[in-house]
């Protein structure tokens, strides 16, 4: 098994629960205006703010569209995903079962000044806007948990 990105677990505090993979029933993803949804769905009970729930979309609309395209070799193929939205943290896990790619891994892109045609900017931006980007090859599948944390206000006492 495959672990990346534990050093910005260590710089946000924050862990996804040991029974994270456990405790949230997997589902299948149709597309990523579904997933997108279902995200804010969950994200709006804990009192999400908009501009985390923004940064999620844009990072999940790059994430799916990435496995959609390049996963299973131009074919279509099951994405599954796990969410975990609590008080102040979201997290994801896209679950496939394609060629095994450690999205995490890939150098961030050199834009070409001649004209060529360049790729890899949308996983440079989901990186960019997430606190935390894990993959893992478990099995057959490849794992990628993103996760966004947020300050959650304190109650105050009176």
């Amino acid at each position: 098994m495959e672990h990346q990105g534990e050093e910005r677990l260590t710089q946000t505090g924050f862990q996804p629960p040991a029974d994270f993979s456990d405790s949230q029933r997997e589902e299948l993803v149709v597309n990523a205006g579904e997933l997108i949804a279902r995200a804010n769905q969950q994200m709006a009970t804990v009192h999400c703010p908009e501009s985390v729930r923004r940064a999620m979309d844009i990072a999940l609309d790059e994430l799916y569209t990435n496995i959609s395209l390049y996963a299973y070799d131009g074919k279509p193929g099951p994405v599954r995903c796990l969410m975990d939205v609590r008080r102040g943290v979201a997290a994801v896990t896209l679950v496939d079962e394609g060629i095994p790619v450690d999205p995490t891994a890939e150098a961030a892109p050199v834009l070409p000044t001649d004209g060529a045609k360049f790729g890899g900017l949308g996983l440079c931006l989901a990186r960019s806007l997430m606190d935390t980007m894990l993959y893992e090859r478990v099995g057959n599948e490849n794992r990628l948990t993103i996760t966004k944390c947020w300050k959650t206000e304190t109650p105050e006492t009176v």
